[in-house]
């Protein structure tokens, strides 16, 4: 048997009544926006703010008008509905921001009150862009890792090849009698590891008084002195024009070994040269200022001074001198 509720007509009269009434209240306080909130000032006609309109869209807010608070964040003006015990209740005016805040105005006059709120369905958009986003950056981070990882594999070939230990043991520095290689005489390893590298060397397998390994494979090459006058002057030319000395440049580090290798050569006397003795025309005189300049022996020669260690110009000096 099915319980009905018999309500007389007195009673259905008062209900339809509060109803009406508190329908009567909402649209007066909807009505509000046109004549000022409270105390505050605002603008109406604003440009719809996209976060509330996504928050409306998604029924996260509803039953409620945009609006511009002077000196607020946008805004989205309702009437409370519905009691929420604590922090507002049905008839209190709500302002909610689009900074996830909201303000409560007690239709009793007390103290307003802030809160803050969330939408889930926006969230979780605004979520899935920043790990969109957080991804992007990571592939790209890990690109350039392993880009710079072969950079650095090529590297230490190249050095192993030369007869270097990287990273050796402890058993391996003892026992084999390794010695600490000076990383800055190493061009452009400091470009490619930024902490540096742990090189070492076998002393009775590669010398390194005053040459990298670089110069040292260099100067097994035999070159005539003539065709080194013509290297050493292409390359102090090159300085003199303002090259970039990049030891990344395959040629320019090949001119550059060229060139460290007739210095080991051939300085200071340059004999057989042609077209010139010692201290006359153009001959080794010329020459000899050029590799002091390039050395950082002389500070100055023909309005070029000493190369700075950022390029390739500088040179190691030879293990002659006069």
């Amino acid at each position: 048997m099915t319980n009905k509720f018999i309500i007389n007509e007195e009673e259905k009269s008062e209900i339809l009544k509060k109803h009406t009434d508190f329908k009567k209240i909402l649209k007066e306080e909807l009505s509000n926006l046109n004549r000022g909130l409270v105390s505050e000032q605002f603008n109406t006609g604003v440009v719809k703010d996209p976060l509330l309109s996504a928050a409306e869209k998604a029924n996260c807010i509803s039953n409620g008008k945009q609006i511009q608070l002077q000196g607020k964040p946008p805004g989205y003006f309702k009437v409370a509905t519905v009691d929420r015990q604590g922090r507002y209740s049905i008839g209190d005016k709500l302002v909610i921001y689009n900074d996830y805040t909201y303000e409560v105005f007690p239709k009793d006059g007390s103290t307003r009150k802030k809160f803050t709120w969330a939408c889930p369905q926006i969230n979780q958009d605004a979520e899935a862009q920043a790990a969109a986003v957080k991804r992007a950056e990571e592939d790209k981070k890990r690109a350039e890792q392993e880009g710079m990882t072969r950079k650095q594999k090529e590297f230490t070939d190249g050095l192993v090849a030369q007869g270097f230990v990287i990273n050796p043991s402890p058993w391996e520095k003892t026992n084999k009698r390794l010695r600490k290689y000076d990383n800055s005489k190493i061009p452009g390893l400091l470009d490619i590891f930024k902490d540096g590298l742990d090189v070492y060397y076998d002393p009775t397998k590669i010398q390194t008084s005053d040459n990298t390994e670089y110069t040292q494979r260099a100067a097994s090459m035999s070159k005539d002195v003539n065709s080194c006058k013509d290297l050493v002057e292409k390359f102090w030319a090159d300085y003199q024009e303002g090259g970039e000395g990049n030891l990344e440049d395959s040629l320019f580090y090949k001119l550059r070994t060229d060139v460290q290798s007739c210095v080991n050569k051939w300085y200071p006397k340059w004999d057989g040269l042609e077209g010139g003795a010692l201290g006359i025309g153009t001959g080794q005189n010329h020459l000899n200022n050029i590799i002091d300049v390039l050395t950082g022996k002389k500070t100055e020669y023909k309005g070029s001074q000493i190369p700075p260690r950022t390029t390739g110009y500088l040179l190691t000096p030879p293990r002659k001198s006069r």
